[in-house]
């Protein structure tokens, strides 16, 4: 239990971490002298770095499974985070943002490897609890961002820098860093050097699988991201106003955080693929409704939309573990990083888009748009969390 009680409490300061960096740049504008152009592309590597970028850092933490990896990760997501206190050029800045969003997305797969080796019966409610607190962090931040513009900003990020090199000396001491984050994957491949690989049709087979999920998954992701980013402009835009807006941007991040602990909890029982297929299916009704709805019933249906467009947020990341169990960290780093990475990128042009046509009309379209993912996940085999309790090893030094 303190194994996983250290990951989460990881998880909510390396989002927190991460997270600062929007609602500081105002600050970095002004005492740094950026131009909003440059302050932006901070952003822009960031989103690239942790996510587009994730895969290749999966892989990384597949083949090296060593003792010093998880502390050492978040050893430098400590550093980037001081340094972007201490940073005065955008060269700096830009350094020590990369720096964090690679030690960001090293540690989510990594950090999604071990959760699944603890709780191997209940992957997907422990994976949905491990979110929960990570989306806990990336609420807090602006909260962060609040004291440090009002206070000493580079001593406060020093503090935050400081208790991520805290955690990773408690990782150490618990031994935390020594698991197998194969330890949940079948014996076969637990007994496999990490640098073997199944053989050529069964790794095909693999890729296939996770290639199939992940196209499943984007569109839905895809539309979540766009209705998250877009519920204040859409309100804006209102008799209602941006405040409520803001109000109703709330209440998806909270029926979405609580959404991923009982879909994970119902995917442990009831299978993978039938969860993942039956939400994707009810996906547009509720977002329908919701823009279809009076003032007072709007927010019960954005509560249900947020549920069905968050449903597999983090059984997702089980099934694709359980579909490439011999690249758990890659298979996570896929779900996690790359199709939220890409979401990330192609709303930028949706916008663009809602502009010209209306958010309104966006958000109808797109409200369909997890339809397009279902002939993709009908081709898949169903999984279930194994029966019998796997304890996790040891990795070797």
């Amino acid at each position: 239990m303190q194994h996983l009680l250290l990951l989460f409490a990881a998880h909510f300061l390396n989002d927190a971490a991460l997270s600062v960096l929007p609602p500081l740049l105002p600050l970095l504008v002004e005492g740094r002298g950026l131009s909003v152009p440059l302050a932006a592309s901070l952003v822009s590597i960031q989103s690239i770095v942790s996510g587009l970028a994730q895969p290749a850092l999966g892989h990384v933490a597949d083949v090296v499974r060593r003792p010093w990896v998880l502390p050492a990760v978040l050893l430098l997501c400590g550093a980037g985070t001081a340094g972007l206190g201490l940073a005065a050029t955008y060269p700096a800045l830009a350094a020590a943002v990369a720096a964090a969003a690679a030690a960001s997305g090293l540690f989510h797969p990594l950090s999604a490897s071990l959760v699944r080796a603890l709780a191997p019966e209940r992957a997907a409610l422990a994976q949905s609890m491990h979110t929960f607190i990570g989306t806990a962090g990336v609420a807090l931040a602006p909260v962060i961002a609040i004291v440090l513009m009002n206070g000493p900003f580079a001593e406060g990020l020093g503090l935050l820098g400081g208790l991520l090199g805290l955690l990773a000396a408690a990782v150490v001491l618990t031994g935390t860093h020594r698991l197998d984050p194969q330890a949940a994957a079948p014996a076969a491949v637990r007994r496999a050097h990490p640098a073997d690989e199944p053989a050529p049709r069964v790794a095909r087979s693999q890729a296939v699988n996770l290639a199939l999920l992940a196209s499943g998954l984007f569109p839905r992701v895809q539309a979540g991201a766009a209705l998250q980013v877009f519920l204040p402009l859409y309100y804006a835009g209102r008799p209602e106003g941006a405040a409520l807006g803001n109000l109703m941007l709330t209440l998806y991040l909270v029926a979405s955080a609580a959404a991923t602990l009982l879909f994970g909890y119902l995917s442990d029982r009831a299978g993978r693929r039938r969860v993942t297929l039956l939400t994707q299916i009810a996906a547009p009704l509720p977002v329908l409704a919701f823009l279809a709805a009076p003032p007072a019933w709007a927010p019960v249906f954005l509560a249900l939309a947020a549920a069905a467009l968050s449903a597999t947020t983090a059984a997702g990341v089980v099934y694709a573990q359980e579909l490439m169990p011999h690249r758990p960290a890659l298979a996570a780093s896929v779900i996690i990083g790359f199709i939220h990475g890409l979401a990330g990128v192609v709303v930028t042009p949706l916008g663009a888009l809602g502009e010209r046509v209306g958010l309104g009309a966006v958000l109808q379209a797109l409200a369909l748009l997890p339809l397009a993912g279902v002939p993709f996940l009908l081709r898949l085999p169903e999984t279930r969390p194994p029966r019998a309790e796997v304890a996790p090893r040891a990795a070797e030094s």
